[in-house]
């Protein structure tokens, strides 16, 4: 003969493992949407930088910072200027270079030939069409630009 408790006992299993269950196709349901649409996808590319090179980035907004770019054979030169149209003197520059067809990845740096004017010397064995992305920073302030180039 079975007690009552037995059969409180074997309900309240019985509705844990459904609970359970439910729990699961909840959390696999979750696991297969894509996520926050709010969230910035560059973070996980910035790491723990993230936050800095914001900063950085809205600093040169708020400056005025504006880069103008022209291309002669085998360089690429840059006037970075300000809000007031000033050179913006002695900024570290860099350029990326994504060679895809030789999966490399090229950091040459920017030389300043003159006040706000830098220069980039590109390799001969340069061809094609190549996504760069160049960027300068001078005290806490960084413009970051990312250019196709045709050769």
């Amino acid at each position: 003969m079975s007690t009552p408790n037995r059969h409180i006992s074997i309900f309240l299993i019985i509705l844990l493992i459904a609970g359970f269950i439910l729990f699961l196709i909840w959390a696999g349901r979750q696991a297969g949407t894509p996520g926050s649409r709010i969230s910035d996808q560059a973070y996980y590319s910035k790491g723990l930088e993230y936050t800095h090179t914001q900063a950085e980035k809205q600093s040169a907004v708020r400056q005025g910072w504006q880069l103008r770019t022209e291309m002669s054979p085998q360089q690429l030169h840059f006037t970075l200027v300000d809000a007031d149209e000033q050179p913006v003197a002695k900024a570290r520059g860099e350029l990326t270079l994504y060679l895809s067809a030789q999966k490399k990845v090229l950091h040459l740096p920017a030389v300043e030939i003159s006040v706000g004017r830098y220069r980039v010397d590109l390799p001969q064995i340069i061809t094609g069409s190549l996504p760069v992305q160049v960027e300068f920073a001078l005290q806490g302030a960084r413009i970051s630009r990312q250019l196709l180039i045709n050769f």
